[in-house]
């Protein structure tokens, strides 16, 4: 397995197997994957830092995951985050995760966050092994600010309209 960068070239040779990963995980999990569903300009959207921020890991010619992250002002967010069914267990989100890292210090960033259904426990579970940490209620605050979001704030978790509800994690690193 190798880890690359996702960039425009990247993204247009793979992006089939993206689209199928993340619709993997849309049809398999539903809303507790994401509420935000994407499509190809979705995943070829510009973002701040986000073809220095993303990868993917690649087997056999074929992504078996992805990472896909960007800049908000001095934080590195993450986005979507996804490894092949056959190939869990593998190390690869861990391995991604390293490259995603590394790619932000390079940046300058010391600041990680990311949302997370409350019930997608595999996930949650991955970002605390890494050392992600659930915001309190006033910094849930300033990151729906930073995001230009606005949502129902409980104790440490945001609730959307649908009842869906999502830890927002972070992770710093100084």
């Amino acid at each position: 397995m190798n880890i690359i960068s996702l960039n425009p070239s990247t993204l247009e040779r793979y992006l089939d197997d993206i689209i199928f990963l993340d619709q993997y995980y849309i049809h398999k999990l539903d809303d507790i994957y994401t509420t935000f569903h994407w499509n190809e300009s979705n995943f070829r959207m510009e973002r701040p830092g986000k073809w220095t921020l993303s990868h993917l890991a690649i087997s056999d010619e074929k992504v078996v995951g992805f990472w896909i992250a960007s800049r908000f002002d001095a934080v590195c967010h993450t986005h979507r985050v996804a490894v092949h069914p056959e190939n869990q267990g593998q190390g690869i989100s861990k391995a991604l995760w390293k490259y995603v890292h590394d790619s932000a210090r390079k940046l300058g960033l010391d600041h990680f966050t990311v949302m997370t259904n409350i019930k997608n426990e595999k996930a949650l579970n991955l970002y605390q092994k890494i050392g992600f940490i659930p915001m309190k209620k006033t910094q849930i605050f300033d990151y729906l600010k930073l995001h230009n979001r606005t949502a129902l704030v409980k104790d440490n978790y945001i609730q959307e309209n649908d009842g869906s509800r999502y830890y927002v994690l972070e992770l710093v690193d100084r």
